[in-house]
């Protein structure tokens, strides 16, 4: 059985995320802004100057291997970003965070996190 997760992040690093190569046993839906429309909307500078910060990807993770796999290749766009960020692991259904993948983060821990 999958497990389903959401990936948030700098949106150029979940831009590269989504045009990974396919990993087996990975499945990732296409990147969308983590701010609703309604937000920009409302803003009171406007929709045209908000900038998009964060951005998301939901993806299915179907082994620990796969999950550990996945891990490593963000960890890998984590260290050729211009500037130090992290990727949190957020359960999708209570937009809980299950934990953040930063340059320094053991995937293999995280993955077990996800499998237990």
């Amino acid at each position: 059985m999958a497990v389903v997760v959401t990936l948030r992040g700098p949106k150029e690093v979940i831009d590269k995320i989504a045009e990974l190569p396919e990993i087996a046993g990975i499945e990732l839906d296409e990147p969308q802004s983590d701010q609703s429309l309604a937000d920009a909307v409302d803003s009171p500078i406007g929709p045209q100057e908000i900038e998009q910060i964060l951005q998301l990807i939901t993806v299915a993770i179907t082994t620990a291997t796969a999950g550990v796999t996945l891990f490593e290749k963000i960890q890998t766009l984590l260290r050729g970003s211009e500037k130090p960020s992290k990727v949190a692991v957020v359960d999708p259904k209570n937009n809980k965070t299950l934990g953040d993948l930063a340059v320094d983060t053991d995937p293999k821990m995280l993955s077990r996190d996800l499998f237990p």
